[in-house]
């Protein structure tokens, strides 16, 4: 890493970072492979393209983003680069060549191109999205013989799939489904539904699934480099890292801190659980890595993760609601209930409160008829 803070005009090629976009085009039976990079400086000049990057990713089951911003686009690039079309992103510091610290940051593919003026150029901002052609387009007709094991289905799915992968495949309790298991669903809602079952969480990282239990999320463990820290911030037990672009970290991974920061008085040292984050490198202004951090993912943050609606039966009866729902369904009907009692009871003390002679009850009871509703004879 050269980082570099001189006063020149070009001061961000100094800097030596380095990134690189290259769009897989399919052409027939053929793969064109389209290059953005910003490559070695030579003899001074910087003629490489001028681009934007910023992806994001978590543990949830969402799927990860990135944007790409790219100016002047020819229109036939522009023709080229549809909705679909496979993405990778490698990032870093090119140290010269010598000492390279590069990695990829995202695969995935286009989810969309917009193009804008921005001044006299052409701004088209690229949104990708971590393959959801596979991920939520593709349906699953599977039906498992009796005694399959779940981790045994989730290897099946991703045998049969072409871009997301296998990872680690560790659950928090690997259920035999003793009846067999018939599953009818895309991609997403099936491994939602296994995670919920194996008390689990999955998370894709360009393109890679990686399936752990719900309270040991560990795939491995990083060290951080105090030279690369720019700021951190506390809110109830979660803290918010940003540090000098480093590639190297994902979601899923643990990283080893030492701290302090004596103007807040925090202090933070050991080893946390990287639960979300943001990379983003930007050759004029910012190159930096962002991070959410915390002891543990919180069981409540998992829950909702892997929140998932089972709907069977005739009539799309949910035979799986939660015991909570069902005690606040009678709940209500009890209610309803003593709300109906209460009512009719009112009705009768009303009806007894009349039985007198005379024009004025008359006209009264009259007034209650329409008021109440009640009926019979006086």
């Amino acid at each position: 890493m050269a980082e570099n803070t001189q006063n020149n005009n070009n001061y961000y090629i100094l800097w030596d970072r380095y990134a690189k976009v290259t769009f897989k085009v399919k052409n027939g039976s053929e793969i064109e492979e389209i290059e953005f990079e910003r490559f070695q400086i030579e003899n001074g000049i910087d003629s490489s393209p001028d681009f934007e990057i910023e992806t994001e990713f978590d543990i949830t089951e969402s799927t990860n983003i990135a944007k790409i911003v790219i100016y002047n686009l020819t229109d036939e690039m522009i023709k080229k680069l549809k909705k679909g079309v496979e993405v990778v992103i490698e990032a870093g510091y090119w140290n010269d060549g010598k000492n390279k610290d590069i990695g990829v940051i995202y695969k995935g593919i286009i989810e969309s191109l917009k193009g804008s003026w921005n001044n006299a150029d052409k701004k088209f901002e690229i949104i990708c999205n971590t393959y959801n052609d596979e991920y939520k387009d593709t349906k699953i007709n599977l039906k498992a013989g009796k005694g399959t094991k779940a981790s045994t289905i989730i290897k099946l799915i991703l045998s049969k799939l072409d871009k997301l992968k296998a990872g680690t495949i560790e659950l928090g309790k690997d259920i035999d489904y003793k009846d067999g298991k018939t599953l009818h669903n895309n991609v997403k809602h099936i491994f939602k539904e296994l995670a919920k079952d194996t008390k689990s969480v999955f998370f894709i990282t360009n393109g890679v699934v990686t399936f752990q239990p719900r309270d040991k999320i560990n795939r491995g463990v990083l060290e951080f480099d105090p030279n690369r820290f720019q700021d951190v911030k506390e809110n109830d037990g979660t803290y918010t890292l940003k540090a000098i672009f480093d590639h190297r970290f994902q979601e899923g991974f643990k990283i080893n801190l030492d701290l302090k920061k004596t103007f807040e008085q925090l202090e933070i040292k050991g080893e946390y659980l990287i639960t979300k984050g943001k990379h983003v490198m930007n050759f004029k202004t910012e190159a930096y890595t962002e991070l959410e951090i915390k002891t543990k993912f919180d069981d409540e943050e998992t829950k909702k993760a892997n929140e998932i609606e089972i709907v069977t039966g005739k009539k799309g009866k949910n035979e799986k609601s939660s015991k909570k729902k069902d005690k606040k369904d009678k709940d209500d009907k009890n209610k309803k209930e003593k709300g109906k009692n209460s009512k009719d009871s009112k009705k009768n003390n009303k009806k007894t409160s009349t039985k007198s002679g005379g024009k004025k009850k008359e006209k009264d009871w009259d007034g209650i008829v329409r008021t109440y509703g009640v009926g019979g004879n006086k």
